[in-house]
């Protein structure tokens, strides 16, 4: 009995270890900063890699999906968040931004296509909020909870990874970046994911006052 509680409090480390998180500031992000009033947030770009791979045609509708989803659910986020004295920019609210995108003529897979620099412009913004999302589940349709404690620590129940990045809108210069294992702990389906990224996000998110830390 030792032996396997030591065998799986060293496979819980290992796993801990694998799965935290990674920040990056720049080091003069405060100058920017201080330009910074108006953030838009842009939908992310999916990597999907499913066990059963789909038809190119529904592959590229997933791919939108759930690059949309976590846009409207960060969107959401910082809308519940707009009266915090604790932020110091305004979010961009989310139908005006894709209302901008559409007038631009951009849709979801030619935003790709343009700088942060001119997609600020067509926005109308101080900087952007994008990312990116590696999936091997629909994490839109959300997972199911029918998982043992041993999945939990030792299988492994990581099902992808994602990195959430401010860009600077006049230089284009990456300002932030946060970077975080999904698994079944962070959330089950988008909305959850986003809260708890958040959360655990706090601490770093540069545009958060000090006094919130």
């Amino acid at each position: 009995m030792r032996y396997t509680l030591f065998f799986i409090s060293c496979f819980c480390s290992v796993h801990l270890a694998i799965s935290q998180k990674a920040v990056f500031t720049h080091p003069t992000f405060a100058q920017y900063a201080l330009n910074h009033r108006i953030i838009a947030i842009l939908p992310f770009s999916v990597d999907l890699e499913l066990e059963s791979e789909p038809s190119e045609f529904l592959r590229r509708q997933f791919l939108e999906i759930e690059g949309l989803a976590i846009q409207q659910a960060l969107a959401t986020y910082f809308e519940n968040k707009s009266n915090s004295k604790n932020l110091n920019v305004y979010f961009q609210p989310l139908a005006l931004t894709q209302k901008r995108l559409q007038l631009a003529g951009l849709d979801y897979r030619s935003i790709g296509q343009k700088s942060s620099q001119e997609l600020a412009e067509i926005l109308a913004v101080d900087a952007i909020i994008s990312g990116t999302l590696s999936l091997n589940v629909l994490l839109s349709d959300g997972i199911d909870d029918d998982f043992n404690w041993v999945d939990l620590w030792l299988l492994s129940p990581e099902f992808g990874r994602l990195a959430l990045k401010i860009s600077d809108g006049t230089s284009g210069k990456l300002l932030w970046r946060y970077e975080k294992a999904i698994d079944r702990r962070v959330g089950k389906n988008t909305k959850e994911l986003i809260e708890k990224l958040m959360k655990n996000a706090a601490r770093s998110f540069p545009y958060y006052r000090q006094s919130s830390n």
